[in-house]
């Protein structure tokens, strides 16, 4: 129940096409939206000059950052970091959360999360192999409310709200740090179900 009470609040969240998120983006620095693509669109590339962090509601593509491909599936989560160029293939039914900001909005809080180990894995540096982590269906469904609260906070752009993105954006971050683990599905057996998090 509380599942589709998530899903009903994600339809809230703004659906922003390319031309348009580093519109968003670059007015308040912070911004979360949903991307929905139909099966068998094309999508162009792209390259942006901030951090995308993205979560698989439903669906699945292949993932093409730099010319490596990349399986994506509900529940996958990638990370997408400053100058790569990327694009989505073989869509089906594709829809995803994303978190777009730059690094100088953390900045503030880079030396407490710099020493989490899932902050490392998720951040790693360009030259680590790419990393396949998992959280569970609970990180996802939280994910989910930070994102229509952070939609809320763009649309109204009340007193405060760059200061409310930023927290919202800390919230995400911190999830994301204190959740991620490097494992394959077979040590998480019986762990309930878990979603595989891609760090490029």
């Amino acid at each position: 129940e509380k599942m589709k009470r998530d899903r009903a609040l994600s339809a809230s969240i703004p659906s922003l096409r390319s031309s348009n998120d580093g519109l968003r983006f670059s007015r308040q620095k912070i911004s979360a939206h949903k991307t929905v693509c139909q099966t068998g669109e094309q999508m162009a590339g792209q390259v942006h000059p901030f951090h995308e962090l993205s979560a698989v509601e439903t669906g699945s593509a292949t993932q093409v950052v730099d010319g490596m491909k990349y399986p994506l599936q509900a529940g996958s989560v990638f990370l997408i970091q400053p100058g790569q160029k990327h694009r989505f293939e073989d869509i089906s039914q594709l829809s995803l959360l994303t978190f777009s900001f730059d690094m100088e909005s953390i900045q503030g809080s880079l030396e407490d999360l710099s020493v989490m180990e899932g902050f490392n894995l998720l951040f790693g540096t360009r030259t680590t192999p790419r990393k396949k982590l998992f959280v569970d269906d609970l990180t996802l469904s939280r994910l989910n409310q930070i994102a229509v609260r952070m939609a809320n906070e763009q649309s109204l752009a009340g007193p405060g709200f760059r200061t409310a993105l930023n927290l919202l954006l800390g919230e995400t971050i911190l999830l994301f740090s204190r959740q991620v683990r490097e494992q394959t599905p077979e040590t998480a057996a019986g762990a309930g179900k878990l979603a595989p998090v891609l760090s490029f």
